[in-house]
């Protein structure tokens, strides 16, 4: 039989292609995948039917098996796939699916954000944690089964020249978010500064419950929850916005004193009423620079009072902080101004 010359392609199957160059189908797409023309020859001496390597690798070309499409899955359509409804059903399908990936990141960022700052329990701590470079920049409050997160965000400006140590503009932002337990964002607001009954007005615009302030709650965001009589003084319990930490107020003859416990309120007024006998301020009175320039005691002096307390550079403080400060240090030389302020005895 006289072999077929590569460049004609014989019409009909694969297998008469193969039998003209004495192999079959099979055999042709095996010797296919050789590409050393010697290695080739080993297997099949193309060259006894004229064939150069080349024209070899075409000859094997038309008449080796190729795979078969046949086998192929076909797709399964139905007439439902092209009703409208099943195509909303489809497309709001997959939008529920996009809006779960969104709130299960959005609820790890919150967690993560949480698990940064430190809990704050009682006013002080707050003011403490968002008030102070020494302090930190944050603080977490736990509001029965929800969190409220307060941060301290400062942008500072500074200038391009190398002498200047101060900036030249800074800008402090508070922002409040309130979330569940589950890490979920419920409410969130943000203003610029901490101007007046700020928890409450914070409070109020993230739709949490307020009170009314006054001496006996001392903020807003302290809503009374219960009271009762004790020996002839007034124990009222407040928690924050409701359902956050507890305080508790005792009061009687005009004085109250705010403590974490109700012995320990019931204390602090008791030595609060004897101060106030002993014509002594009491620890939330505000003493200032010019109140103390009346009593005529000399720069000098104060001075080197305060640098002794180390709170020096301060313009007003109220008397708790000094009488804290006085502790351990020797007040000697200032013992009889001390006295005429109502800060001793």
């Amino acid at each position: 039989m006289k072999p077929i010359t590569p460049t004609k392609i014989l019409f009909g199957s694969v297998y008469v292609n193969a039998q003209a160059i004495g192999l079959n189908p099979v055999q042709a797409l095996k010797l296919l995948k050789f590409t050393s023309a010697a290695e080739l020859r080993t297997h099949w001496n193309y060259r006894a039917l004229g064939f150069s390597i080349a024209e070899a690798r075409d000859a094997l070309a038309i008449a080796c098996s190729r795979k078969s499409r046949h086998g192929r899955n076909q797709p399964c359509l139905t007439p439902y796939q092209f009703c409208p409804r099943v195509q909303n059903y489809f497309a709001m399908r997959a939008k529920r699916h996009a809006m779960r990936v969104k709130r299960d990141a959005d609820r790890r960022a919150n967690l993560h954000q949480l698990s940064l700052y430190e809990e704050a329990s009682s006013i002080e701590r707050i003011m403490e944690l968002t008030g102070g470079y020494g302090y930190g920049y944050g603080c977490r409050i736990a509001l029965g089964d929800s969190q409220l997160l307060i941060l301290r965000i400062e942008d500072v400006t500074w200038s391009d020249k190398k002498s200047r140590h101060w900036p030249e503009s800074r800008e402090t932002t508070y922002q409040t978010k309130l979330m569940s337990a589950a890490g979920d964002t419920l409410a969130s607001s943000s203003f610029p500064a901490r101007r007046g009954d700020w928890l409450a007005e914070a409070g109020k615009c993230l739709g949490l419950p307020i009170g009314l302030k006054c001496s006996v709650s001392q903020t807003a965001s302290m809503i009374p929850v219960s009271s009762e009589i004790h020996r002839g003084i007034k124990i009222t319990r407040l928690r924050l916005f409701g359902t956050g930490f507890e305080m508790c107020c005792a009061e009687s003859f005009g004085i109250n004193y705010h403590a974490a416990t109700r012995l320990e309120a019931i204390r602090g007024l008791v030595g609060k009423a004897r101060a106030h006998r002993r014509n002594l301020v009491g620890d939330d009175k505000t003493i200032t620079m010019a109140q103390v320039k009346k009593l005529n005691f000399c720069p000098t002096g104060i001075a080197a009072f305060l640098d002794a307390i180390d709170l020096d550079g301060r313009k007003s403080l109220k008397a708790g902080e000094i009488r804290s400060a006085m502790r351990g240090v020797d007040i000697t030389p200032w013992a009889t101004e001390l006295k005429m302020m109502g800060l001793i005895e």
